[in-house]
């Protein structure tokens, strides 16, 4: 039994030795490992998106995830991860720079992949028109506008889009949005992609006195990243688009729309403050595939408006008896809000990249 017992602790002592020394030589090779400190200036990326990549790639759990892997469709390091090791990161945010503590081996391989992700990512442009149509006013309808519209209801009650050509038709999911709130909502309900290029339907609404020009914003963003556009209404209403792009290999665009209503629904009275006013959010969706250079029609928005007819005659003001039996009519009118979208990908190497 005595020599069972000896050999067993020889056994151990052995084992523990290894490790000892194993241990002992990583600590070594570590210590004498030589860290080197430098800054790299990041041009068209911002260090942050940068920072998350190198830190999902040194294996730190660190990292958004969803972001990293947006980053990594547009380069061609996800083709071969490589693999860093102990790193430290500081970002700059004020400089876009990063401030990198790595192993010479590490620096090189860094570089690498700053190089590949330091670039510009494909340029979207999106055109919008915001018209106002004049809708004919019919009798017995309600001050509350209906909610369920269609672009049908638009061009049978307004001759100027008669001729737009109608490809497909969805509408907006509601999200955040209780049925109260629907029948109350004031916002857009439907998109639709139309035929005609936007140039063609501008020229052809332009001579049309029931359509107005509101405003032609244009705004650039890049693949995958949100642009917003806020369109202000009458009566405290407010629709906010934030539209997101994404260039597919196919060379296809798929167009995410978040729409959130901010509605003034009342008011409330606070003790030394006065009348506050109540509003209510409504949040929907729409996912949409177009192809590039497609012209989309988002509508549904109805809005009245109502008028006091001495303000729209004032030379009635003058006439005492005219005046007095005109006092406190009004007459309503109807119009609804159109907007019209064409995105577009901006030509460039980053382009020419993503459809590839």
């Amino acid at each position: 039994m005595k020599p069972i017992l000896i050999i067993l602790l020889v056994a151990i002592s052995a084992l523990t030795a290894r490790r000892v020394n194993a241990s002992e030589s990583a600590d070594a090779e570590t210590a004498t490992a030589e860290f080197i400190s430098e800054i790299l200036p990041i041009k068209y990326a911002k260090a942050e998106d940068v920072a998350d990549v190198l830190t999902y790639l040194s294996g730190s759990g660190g990292g958004n995830k969803d972001n990293v892997q947006r980053l990594l469709r547009h380069t061609s390091i996800s083709n071969g991860l490589p693999a860093l090791g102990h790193i430290k990161l500081l970002t700059d945010v004020r400089s876009n720079s990063l401030l990198i503590t790595a192993t010479r081996q590490d620096e090189e391989t860094i570089k690498s992949i700053v190089l590949k992700l330091d670039v510009v990512l494909p340029q979207i442009l999106i055109e919008a028109v915001i018209l106002d149509v004049k809708l004919p006013n019919r009798g017995g309808y309600s001050k509350k506008p209906s909610r369920l519209r269609t672009p049908a209801d638009l061009f049978i009650e307004s001759g100027a889009m008669t001729n737009v050509q109608v490809a497909w038709v969805t509408n907006f999911a509601p999200v955040t949005a209780t049925d109260a709130q629907l029948s109350r909502a004031s916002g857009f309900s439907y998109v639709a992609r139309i035929g005609q290029d936007l140039d063609s339907v501008l020229t052809a609404t332009a001579t049309d006195s029931r359509v107005t020009l509101l405003q032609k914003p244009r705004i650039q963003t890049s693949d995958e990243m949100a642009a917003s556009l806020f369109i202000g209404l009458v009566n405290g209403l407010g629709v906010a688009l934030e539209m997101t792009p994404s260039i597919h290999r196919d060379g296809f665009l798929e167009l995410d729309i978040r729409q959130t209503i901010d509605e003034v629904t009342g008011q409330v009275n606070i003790r030394n403050v006065g009348d506050v006013p109540t509003t209510t959010s409504t949040l929907s969706l729409a996912k949409l595939r177009l192809q590039n250079h497609d012209t989309l029609m988002i509508g549904g928005a109805t809005r009245i408006i109502e008028h006091e007819l001495l303000a729209e005659a004032p030379v009635l003001k003058h006439m005492p008896r005219l005046r007095n039996l005109l006092r406190g009519l009004t007459y309503r009118t109807r119009s609804e809000i159109i907007l019209l979208l064409r995105p577009t990908i901006l030509p460039g190497p980053a382009s020419e990249r993503a459809s590839h």
